[in-house]
Parts: structure tokens; C-alpha cells; sequence
């Protein structure tokens, strides 16, 4: 039993390496709609982790931890648009609770993105204690801008 739970941390690691390396933790916007405080109509954001990739062995070993340890994901695929450019994949996680779940496991692990996870755990956090169609409160837009600033290339800290 030993074996297999270094066995798992050992995984969990090489998925933490492999998101600091391949992967982004961002705000997207979604499709559902609110009316803020100020009477504007905005959508909410949804959180969403994305790893991407060429390699198909890269991709299975990727889907084998992340099945062992029970994280739900999406894969999509990407044709080249020139012939020099490979065929790409895509893992995508995206929602609250979905994201909730994947900052548990990957905390600890994590080590370039580990603020980002921080800042999308806390939010997930948030929005899970409170009611997920309730305004959002000052510390989730400022977590939200945060992580929408990383897409725009924007520093965090």
C-alpha cells in the first residue's frame, strides 16, 4: 500500500510540473448573464485550468493520474493550420466545483502557477459557500481581474 501512495504523489507531482509548464488557470466569461449593482448587465466568469500538448504520450500518461485520482476533464483536439505544425490537444476543466477540485489536489505541488491556484482556489471557495448566482463581492472581482490579467499578459505578484 505504501508503494502505491508514493506512487501517487509521485504522479500528482509530474502533474503539477506539467501544468507549471503546459498549463493556464484563467477567468472565463460565461454564458450566463447578471445585472450588477450599478444596473449593467455583465456575464459571470466561470474558472477554467487548460493544459495543452502535441505529444499523445504526454496526453495518456496526463488522462491515467488524472482518472487515478478522479478529476473530471474535457479533451479537445486542434488541426495544424500550416503543414509544419503538429496536431495539438487540449485538456480543459472548467467551473466552479470542477476547479474547486483540481486546486485541492494540486496545491501542494504546484510551483510557478502555485498563486494563481491559490487566488482560484479561494474564489471557488467563495462562490461555493455563498449562493453561485448572488453578486459578486469585492474579493471575487479582484481574484477574477487578477486571473484575467494572466491572459493578458500581466504579472500577478
Amino acid at each position: 500500500m505504501g508503494n502505491q501512495q508514493r506512487n501517487s504523489s509521485k504522479d500528482i507531482g509530474w502533474l503539477g510540473g506539467f501544468i507549471d509548464g503546459e498549463g493556464s488557470l484563467m477567468m472565463l466569461k460565461g454564458q450566463r448573464r447578471y445585472t450588477r449593482k450599478d444596473g449593467v448587465e455583465s456575464k459571470y466568469v466561470d474558472p477554467a485550468i487548460k493544459i495543452s500538448g502535441t505529444e499523445i504520450k504526454g496526453l495518456n500518461h496526463l488522462t491515467d493520474i488524472l482518472d487515478k485520482a478522479e478529476l473530471p476533464y474535457h479533451i479537445t483536439w486542434r488541426e495544424p493550420q500550416k503543414a509544419a505544425y503538429k496536431k495539438s490537444w487540449m485538456v480543459e476543466v472548467k467551473g466552479v466545483k470542477r476547479c474547486f477540485r483540481w486546486c485541492q489536489v494540486l496545491l501542494d505541488c504546484l510551483v510557478i502557477k502555485k498563486h494563481e491556484a491559490e487566488l482560484m482556489f479561494e474564489y471557488c471557495n467563495l462562490r461555493l459557500n455563498n449562493n453561485h448566482k448572488a453578486p459578486y463581492t469585492e474579493r471575487e472581482l479582484g481574484i477574477i481581474q487578477a486571473l484575467r490579467g494572466r491572459r493578458l499578459g500581466t504579472r500577478l505578484c
